[in-house]
């Protein structure tokens, strides 16, 4: 009788024991996800911060961009087309740069090693904004030659079978093709921002 007391106290013991072992396991496991979890947040949420800040330097590019290119516009409405050639130049150099710029960051989101759906949407997000700054830097490519174009064909003895009138509205098209892709790539980013703000919004 005794033995099968002893027996079945052991067996109790023993489950107990495996019980005991199996929760402190599971416990565990759950604080190293939890931990990882939490470690994984961290990095997102410093690697957006720097993708911000890198972004910031880049943006002054993208504005000394947009003035030069409001300034050529300016100049078009006025006739000035060696004042839109100008400026066309100087906004292209910073487009350049912006484009340049933008798509660094990007790089810098495809390097990092972690699984996380907001770092591929802040990779997307840049390489959008290199994007749309390389729409703007073409649409001045063609605006600067149109201009060449028209001032050729108002501003010098030009003959009256010249094409510079006709090579310079073809000019204009190609501008305007070169805005609609950037307006298209502008409505894509917008949506790429909202979906980074409502993921950030989990994990804040």
């Amino acid at each position: 009788m005794k033995m099968k007391y002893h027996f079945a106290l052991f067996i109790v013991v023993v489950l107990f024991l495996y019980g005991g072992i199996f929760y402190v396991s599971n416990m565990n496991k759950n604080l190293q996800k939890q931990v990882s979890d939490l470690n994984n947040t961290n990095i997102v949420l410093k690697n957006v911060l720097i993708g911000n800040n890198m972004a910031g330097e880049v943006y002054l590019n993208e504005q000394k961009a947009e003035s030069y290119y409001s300034e050529a516009s300016l100049d078009y409405e006025k006739g000035n087309y060696k004042g839109v050639i100008s400026n066309c130049k100087l906004a292209r150099k910073d487009y350049s740069l912006a484009s340049q710029g933008y798509l660094n960051i990007a790089s810098r989101f495809k390097e990092l090693n972690v699984t996380s759906k907001i770092i591929k949407l802040e990779e997307e997000s840049y390489d959008l904004k290199s994007e749309i700054e390389l729409n703007l830097y073409e649409a001045c490519e063609h605006f600067e030659s149109a201009s060449r174009y028209y001032n050729t064909y108002f501003n010098t003895n030009v003959s009256s079978d010249d094409s510079s009138y006709e090579m310079a509205g073809k000019e204009m098209d190609g501008m305007n093709k070169k805005i609609d892709a950037h307006d298209e790539n502008v409505r894509k980013y917008n949506k790429i921002l909202s979906e980074i703000t409502v993921n950030l919004k989990k994990i804040i």
